[in-house]
């Protein structure tokens, strides 16, 4: 594909990728250098075109999310970017990014208020074509193209669904729904968000909320604190960015006072009432309190709801568990994480432990504990029972006629049959366990044991349509679930849109336009796939990117952690440099003896013919550099207003710069020199005829260097002293490299460690995958289950060659957790030793241990049959072997089976 057929008019130069990124192409040809403007930024930005960006607009209007910037830049190649836009705006920018371990003090910025130079004809630049950028005081922003409009930001916003619009369909959805008067929570990415009366309070905040919001029916609005103990803002980022724009308000907890410092710094208008995490006591106006527990991650929070008080405890993190477990209340909510490394001390726990799924594939392991699983994205409600006749008639309402007549004659087989949606079929197996807990009948219990597990529902694959209520009783916790209606929605762009994603609404105008933009943004890309100068330098800038993203997707993130992205404090050493009076030069050579990359007479070329900054050093301001690609005020480079902004006229202002912040040209600047009107190559120079500072520098250098030449042969001195300068110069750069290798030498062997660990989760993750996927085969192909009688015969077995006395046939209705201590260590008949932890039961070991030989015998029988019917031979010893595994009638009865067909067929 070439060029022209991608940039087919002048409105294909601008590329919207993302609701709030937008790319503009500069280019004639594929030679011009970094031909790209970004205004906003993406999160998924393709790195191949972060080497090709130049100019990066900072709007008044907030375009794109402040903490994404760090996945959109090379940061060892700052000089090469300009951020444009309001000295204020463009200061509280690069600060917000010192939160993310960033220091960009010296990125290069040129300020939009700082001279509105005019403007006259076409000299100084041949009739190559310009970009002109127009900055507004009411935080508009456009780019004029040949006298005519190319790009109106305003306009372009209104085209797309930008976050603040989409925050405000989100609240609008919200209004048609009903659900949250009561009090409860929901699970989202993986932590709580609390509600009561239409009032929600989050804990830490969703990386991505926008789709969950829209689905549970979350108004933003309605979020009036946020307990934040982590100093990872990476999510919150885009909410305070709305909340801004709203001028909302905002209750926010944390102990991070200079981070947040930064925050109402950037997002001034936000009423942001701060108070510390640590130690809090929060009486929400909505009715429910939180409070900090021992200083530890973890809270008490207590609701009354039609005079149910209700007081849970959310366990976060390990720390004060032990504390916190004897403080009052109602029921634990708990991730799987902190459960997985306290399992004993909750097991043990005497009130309902709820486990959140927080996205750990362990969680698993746990179905057979008969604990409460939360799942993600669905309505939780509480609701407390002062006696068990007021969850029989909640039940009684949820259950059909038909499903009470089975539990009524307890005919509980006949529930295999029942033709109904998985939400009955979930209360039925609410109802049966609740009915199971508080049963004196010990023949109903074990009728109730049997059918549980042949239940089957798919509730967590349900919408977030499905509301769960959970009943709070003496007996214990037990849950209920309804569907609840949800009214047709406006549409609202999900916080990530994928290629994939684009695909599936294509009935929006606005997401066919990103789908097609992004493709022609692919194509033009790859036709600068094949230059080595961004070749060979991709994948290191992939491989940093990626590194920040993986850091900043953890909920909370170490100081080390910050303070290894920021490239060993290299900018920040550059800066105190710098404020110390010397020249930034140093900073860049700094940059050239690390990278290699940036030549000091590339970087020259940045420098303006500014007076005040002949000799090619920056200004006294690190944050403010002049370049020569803007419209200087040098009198050979002035162009009229009236040529270029024409249309501002006709629009009748009556003074043309009363709404301009700025007006900055963008110039394609090419390897090669201008071209003229004719197509002649020709130097670029003022219109007075004099050469540019630059130039001028370079012919006195040359004159002195010619009129003093006699005199410079007469102190070879200075020459020593600049060879002995040199020497120094490569032995500190030699030094510096060292330690700079050293330090990639350990980065690279923490990542290889790295590697090999999450090689070997993939590869044990793969193994067990296999090994249940085996199991599952043989369970179906031989209805394999461990009946009670078997356990019992078993543990038996285990007791008598122990040295027990055999139990009584009264124990096996009645197991007794009391049987075995922790630290007994028991012999079981094939000679395993195992030794008893807290909350093990001899029933318990002995269903795992006949499980795990049922697959083995079962996979043994399998391998026979299948050898058998295939080439009529099979391994005898693995007949013996399966002989040997042999514990339970079931067994036997299979093994005589096999056995007695093989035989048939010797016979044969």
């Amino acid at each position: 594909m070439k060029l022209s057929e991608i940039i087919r008019s002048e409105q294909d130069r601008i590329f919207v990728v993302n609701p709030e990124c937008f790319i503009i192409f500069t280019g004639d040809s594929l030679n011009d250098e970094r031909p790209f403007i970004r205004i906003g930024n993406w999160q998924d930005l393709p790195v191949e075109i972060i080497p090709l960006i130049e100019n990066i607009i900072i709007s008044d209007l907030y375009i794109g999310n402040p903490a994404f910037e760090q996945f959109n830049i090379d940061v060892k190649y700052l000089p090469k970017n300009r951020y444009i836009g309001r000295n204020l705006i463009i200061n509280k920018f690069l600060n917000y990014q010192k939160i993310f371990g960033l220091n960009l003090d010296n990125a290069n910025f040129i300020n939009a208020e700082k001279d509105i130079p005019s403007i006259s004809g076409s000299k100084a630049i041949s009739d190559r074509e310009s970009f002109i950028g127009i900055f507004y005081k009411d935080g508009n922003f456009k780019i004029k193209h040949n006298d005519n409009e190319l790009l109106n930001l305003k306009n372009l916003m209104d085209e797309v669904q930008n976050e603040a619009v989409t925050h405000d369909i989100l609240s609008r959805n919200s209004k048609k729904l009903d659900r949250f008067n009561g009090a409860g929570f929901a699970i989202i990415d993986n932590n709580p968000v609390f509600y009561e009366n239409n009032n929600f309070i989050t804990y830490l905040f969703p990386r991505t909320y926008t789709e969950q919001f829209n689905n549970l029916g979350i108004s933003p609005r309605n979020i009036s604190a946020i307990l934040h103990p982590s100093s990872n803002y990476m999510s919150i980022t885009k909410f305070f960015k709305w909340k801004h724009l709203s001028q909302g308000k905002i209750t926010f907890f944390t102990d991070y006072t200079e981070k947040i410092k930064s925050v109402r710094n950037l997002f001034p208008d936000i009423t942001m009432k701060i108070e510390n995490f640590t130690g809090m006591k929060f009486d929400s106006p909505s009715g429910i309190s939180i409070q900090n527990i021992f200083s530890s991650f973890n809270i008490l929070l207590k609701t009354d709801q039609k005079n149910e008080k209700i007081t849970y405890i959310y366990i976060k993190a390990r720390k004060e568990l032990e504390a916190a477990l004897k403080l009052p209340h109602d029921f634990i909510l708990v991730n799987y994480s902190v459960f997985e490394d306290s399992s004993y001390l909750l097991n043990q726990h005497k009130k309902p432990v709820l486990i959140h799924d927080d996205s750990n594939v362990n969680i698993k392991k746990i179905g057979r504990l008969n604990k409460i699983i939360i799942l993600q994205n669905i309505q939780y409600i509480l609701r407390k029972h002062n006696d068990e006749n007021s969850l029989h008639a909640a039940y009684q309402k949820l259950l059909s006629g038909e499903v009470l007549g089975i539990l009524e004659s307890e005919k509980y087989e006949q529930l295999k049959d029942i033709n109904t949606g998985d939400t009955e079929i979930f209360n039925i197996l609410s109802y049966l366990q609740f009915q199971f807990s508080i049963s004196a009948n010990r023949n109903k219990s074990e009728n109730i044991k049997r059918i549980i597990p042949s239940l089957r529902y798919n509730l967590d694959k349900k919408s977030p349509q499905i509301v769960i209520t959970l009943h709070l009783t003496q007996s214990g916790i037990f849950q209920s679930a309804e569907l609840s209606d949800l009214p047709e929605k406006e549409f609202t762009v999900p916080d990530i849109l994928s290629d994939e994603m684009l695909q599936n609404y294509q009935k929006h105008g606005f997401i066919q336009r990103i789908e097609n933009d992004r493709k022609r943004l692919y194509n033009l890309l790859n036709l600068y796939s094949n230059s080595s100068i961004y070749k060979n330098e991709l994948r290191e800038l992939k491989n940093a990117i990626n590194e920040r993203k993986k850091i900043f997707n953890e909920e909370f993130i170490s100081s080390e952690s910050v303070k290894k992205l920021n490239l060993d404090n290299l900018f920040e050493s550059a800066g105190e440099q710098e404020s110390e009076g010397r020249s930034s030069d140093s900073v860049v050579n700094k940059i050239i003896s690390l990278f290699g990359k940036s030549g000091k007479e590339n970087y020259g070329q940045y420098h303006t013919s500014d007076s005040s900054i002949q000799s090619g050093m920056q200004t006294s301001s690190p944050n403010y550099n002049k370049r020569s690609s803007i419209m200087s005020s040098n009198s050979g480079d002035q162009y009229s207003t009236e040529n270029n902004l024409h249309s501002d006229k006709k629009s009748g202002s009556g003074n043309l710069f009363k709404n301009l912040s700025g007006i900055f040209m963008f110039r394609n600047r090419n390897k090669s020199s201008l071209k003229t009107g004719s197509g002649k190559a020709v130097t670029q120079k003022n219109t007075s005829g004099n050469n540019s500072s630059s130039m001028n520098l370079r012919d006195n250098s040359f004159t002195e260097k010619n009129t003093n030449k006699k005199d410079m042969q007469k102190i070879p001195l200075l020459k020593i002293l600049l060879i002995l300068l040199i020497l120094a110069i490569f032995a500190g750069s030699s030094v510096l490299l060292k330690k700079s290798y050293e330090s990639y030498k350990i980065r690279k062997n923490i990542e290889l460690e790295k590697l090999a660990a999450q090689e070997k989760a993939e590869n044990e993750r793969k193994e067990k995958e296999a090994e249940e996927k085996k199991h599952a085969e043989l369970k179906e192909l031989y209805s394999i289950s461990v009946s009670n009688q078997d356990i019992f015969i078993y543990a038996n077995e285990i007791a008598v060659k122990n040295g027990y006395d055999p139990f009584p046939n009264t124990e096996f209705k009645h197991r007794n957790p009391n049987w075995i201590f922790p630290d007994n260590k028991f012999i079981f008949p094939d000679g395993q030793t195992v030794t008893v932890v807290a909350g093990d039961t001899l029933w318990d070991l002995c269903e795992t241990k006949l499980m795990t030989i049922y697959y083995e015998f079962y996979e043994i029988l399998r391998n026979i049959e299948k050898s058998f019917n295939e080439s009529a031979t099979y391994n005898q010893d693995e007949l013996i072997k399966a002989e040997k595994l042999i514990h339970t009638p079931r067994q036997l009865k299979d093994f005589e089976k096999l056995t007695g067909n093989l035989k048939a067929n010797d016979s044969k």
